[in-house]
């Protein structure tokens, strides 16, 4: 997991950043726009939502093994849930190969980080993560992007 900002994303990694700028035109000009819309077919693409917050407690953790997910707090602010490293905990729910999801149960313990409006957290490929928890802020509701990333990409991503 990596905790981290648009400016730093622009800057450190600058491959990612053409998906996230990508994603960001698409709410700067429609900031009411939901939904998956494709940058490179089943490669890369990406969700916008305005989600409900829940108690921490009432999330699960959830892993991923093909796609990278870059979330992006675009209004409001989210607490997300995680692990350090790749997840070796028990899965309740399984449908990595049907869906690329898998979910912990819900009692499974993590740590847990606050975003703010143009935060981001990127999630690689097995490393469990807890999203749309109420952070301590109070909020109830965030507007956030996430650009999921084929792992296939990652030697282009990350040289």
């Amino acid at each position: 997991m990596i905790v981290t900002n648009l400016s730093t994303i622009k800057e450190t990694f600058p491959k990612i950043w053409q998906y996230v700028h990508t994603a960001l035109t698409a709410y700067e000009k429609n900031p009411a726009a939901s939904g998956r819309q494709e940058i490179d077919g089943e490669m890369v693409f990406f969700t916008l939502s305005e989600d409900p917050l829940q108690p921490q407690e009432e999330r699960r953790l959830e892993v991923h093994r093909r796609y990278a997910d870059v979330q992006i707090v675009l209004k409001g602010s989210e607490r997300y849930g995680y692990t350090a490293g790749i997840f070796n905990g028990n899965f309740a729910e399984n449908t990595l190969e049907q869906n690329d999801l898998a979910f912990a149960a819900v009692d499974e313990p993590c740590q847990y980080t606050d975003l703010k409006e143009n935060d981001a957290v990127i999630f690689l490929p097995g490393h469990a993560h807890k999203p749309l928890c109420i952070p301590a802020d109070g909020n109830r509701l965030v507007k956030k992007a996430i650009i999921k990333i084929d792992s296939r990409l990652f030697p282009d991503l990350f040289s």
